[in-house]
């Protein structure tokens, strides 16, 4: 099997043909069952995907009509065959005594119903699920992932079959289950809606959206949200050189036979002096935090965070001679103790016909009581681009025992590239992970050299 796998792959790579067929069909049901006492929506997606081998994702639709009461379907499908051999990084290849025999093959498939929608005229149902409530209000920084963090989410029917439908932009969802006997009627309903963007002012630079929900039960739900209700609005303005918007969501829910409710709110501005420069405005609040740096001060959905960024960036243009500038400062739980405070900068200077970049930030945070400096040159030749600068100069204010201000990093790295020389084949030398900062009477970290030759497929 397993070098059946290898084989696969060489062929499907010296042939170079993909072929993909789709079959499915999706369904929505309204009823009630007598024997088993239930009663509702019901939403069912089904379908195969038949392939001989593909890369990426492929995708099928079925949107032909000549009526206006007519249905439509697409689907997305995608397969991955896939043979890793015992061959790490950092592994010496001559060691592997037999790497294809060794290897393990895995053929993975997905395949979704995408869109499943009945049209009468001027309205459309979609008949996969209820749909979800708008949520317009999100912070401007993000997580980890590069995700805006969005601390109050909207309806959502995970446990309601339903539908959705939609006319002339205005938007809605419907789901609903249920079931009687031994004398009680259990119910599950979950409706929400959203308006089209209405548009005013002499030239429309106005508009305003809202949308609402609500999701209300009565039977034992696990992991399911509470029984909860909520509202979104929004309101934009766009000229030539400003714009702005401001956006909240509130949702009010029932737990342990309290009313308890959550928003989110969000604000933004822009103004653009030209084409070379802009200033910006964004502040965002809530109370529905879970985790802060001043998690010490209020609970979730208790006491409020409040956090603004005004951000400005500008660039020059001196006979060839360019520079972009940006910074910002940024105030994070404003209105609690432990707040934070910081102001960045960064400079870039483009000189030799733009062949010579020079990058400059400085950052400091004032609950920390640090200083960064950054500084990075990097020149671009015919045949190769070099580099070298400080990724971290790190002051450290404040500390006792350690001088004042304290050096806690002096980070540099250095390095030469090229895809020039060696055709289809990128070579380098770097010189990484150095960090100067004595810890003891020692450098921290003595870093890495090394020289490299990548051939990539």
């Amino acid at each position: 099997m397993k070098k059946g796998i290898i084989v696969l792959l060489i062929s499907v790579l010296v042939a170079g043909f993909a072929f993909a067929g789709f079959s499915g069909n999706a369904k929505i049901t309204l009823g009630a069952d007598l024997d088993a006492k239930t009663f509702g929506f019901g939403n069912w997606a089904t379908g195969k995907y038949t392939f001989s081998f593909t890369y990426d994702t492929l995708a099928a639709a079925k949107d032909a009509h000549e009526t206006e009461l007519w249905a439509e379907i697409a689907a997305e499908g995608s397969v991955k065959v896939s043979a890793t051999a015992q061959i790490a990084s950092n592994t010496d290849v001559s060691k592997v005594a037999n790497p294809k025999a060794d290897a393990d093959g895995k053929v993975s498939a997905t395949f979704k119903i995408t869109k499943a929608n009945i049209h009468v005229g001027e309205w459309t149902f979609g008949i996969l699920n209820a749909g979800a409530a708008v949520n317009y209000a999100k912070s401007y920084y993000t997580d980890d992932d590069g995700n805006a963090i969005n601390n109050v989410v909207g309806g959502e029917a995970r446990v309601v079959p339903g539908f959705t439908v939609a006319y002339k932009d205005w938007k809605g969802g419907f789901g609903l289950k249920g079931s009687w006997g031994d004398d009680k009627l259990t119910i599950n309903v979950f409706a929400h809606g959203e308006t089209k963007a209405f548009k005013f002012g002499a030239n429309e630079e106005f508009s305003a959206q809202a949308g609402g929900y609500i999701h209300y039960y009565n039977e034992e739900l696990v992991g399911a949200y509470p029984k909860n209700a909520g509202g979104a609005v929004k309101f934009d303005y766009t000229a030539e050189k400003l714009s702005a918007g401001a956006a909240a969501d509130l949702q009010i829910f029932r737990v342990e036979g309290k009313n308890t409710f959550i928003f989110e709110a969000a604000a933004n501005a822009k103004y653009a002096f030209n084409e070379n420069g802009s200033v910006a405005l964004a502040v965002y609040s809530t109370n529905n935090v879970v985790k802060t740096d001043a998690k010490d001060k209020y609970e979730n959905g208790e006491g409020v965070k409040l956090d603004a960024k005004l951000s400005a960036s500008y660039n020059f243009d001196f006979d060839g001679t360019k520079l972009a500038t940006e910074g910002y400062a940024e105030i994070r739980d404003a209105i609690v103790e432990g707040r934070a405070l910081t102001i960045y900068a960064k400079e870039t200077l483009t000189i030799l016909e733009g062949k010579l970049a020079l990058e400059f930030s400085e950052k400091y945070a004032f609950a920390a009581k640090e200083l960064t400096l950054t500084a990075k040159a990097t020149y671009t030749a015919d045949k190769f681009v070099a580099w070298g600068g400080v990724d971290a100069f790190t002051l450290k204010f404040g500390t006792v025992g350690a001088g004042n201000p304290a050096v806690t990093a002096i980070k540099l790295s250095c390095g030469i590239k090229s895809t020039k020389i060696i055709e289809n084949a990128e070579i380098g030398l770097t010189y990484k992970g150095l960090d100067l900062a004595k810890n003891g009477d020692t450098i921290t970290k003595k870093g890495a050299i090394e020289a490299y030759a990548t051939i990539a497929f």
